[in-house]
């Protein structure tokens, strides 16, 4: 399993073993920063999902300039212009994810849902939820990687979860997006009448 795991990997990340974390004696499938991309993808997943604010529209105006802020953080680093090390590669990986998944999951699901606005409809306590995680995901690097076993199972879980939960929403998002493309173009609706 893990094989297929490392085999699917390499077509997104150049797997550099010095540039890996190494938890309890195995190498992570992915480097520091999209170990960090994925695991924050998947946190943020997880959030989104259980407290329902991927079917409210965009997030308030706050959270959408955190989210920009931490993808305008990521060109820097995920360049190498500056590379302090291992953590700070897995964080910026971490907040990169977070941010990227925040705006899938809500403008991605407002245009499936066929939404003429990308309004924000959060409550209060969807943005506190929000703001948490972020900040749990700023902590998260003094703490990761743990040397244990279970660590590097539930890290190469939420690795895997995080890439393949964004393959199936921007699959969704195309295939709406391709769909209401067909119903809008007129040589199609036309035969469609016939």
């Amino acid at each position: 399993m893990m094989d297929l795991i490392w085999n699917i990997f390499s077509y997104v990340c150049g797997q550099t073993p010095d540039r890996s974390f190494h938890i309890a004696g195995e190498i992570l499938p992915v480097c520091q920063r999209c170990t960090g991309l994925y695991i924050g993808m998947a946190m943020t997943y997880l959030l989104v999902f259980l407290n329902g604010s991927y079917r409210r529209g965009l997030p308030p105006r706050a959270i959408l300039i955190a989210n920009i802020a931490c993808i305008l953080i990521m060109p820097p680093f995920g360049y190498h212009l500056i590379d302090p090390g291992p953590q700070w590669r897995f964080w910026t990986g971490l907040i990169y994810g977070n941010a990227l998944a925040t705006l899938f999951t809500t403008a991605g699901f407002s245009l499936i849902r066929e939404r003429e606005t990308f309004t924000s409809h959060w409550s209060d306590k969807q943005s506190y939820h929000f703001w948490i995680l972020l900040l749990l995901i700023n902590l998260l690097p003094f703490i990761f990687p743990i040397q244990t076993k279970w660590c590097y199972t539930i890290a190469t879980i939420c690795i895997t979860m995080g890439f393949f939960i964004t393959i199936t929403i921007i699959t969704l998002v195309a295939g709406s997006l391709l769909w209401h493309l067909t119903q809008q173009l007129p040589f199609i609706a036309t035969s469609k009448s016939k």
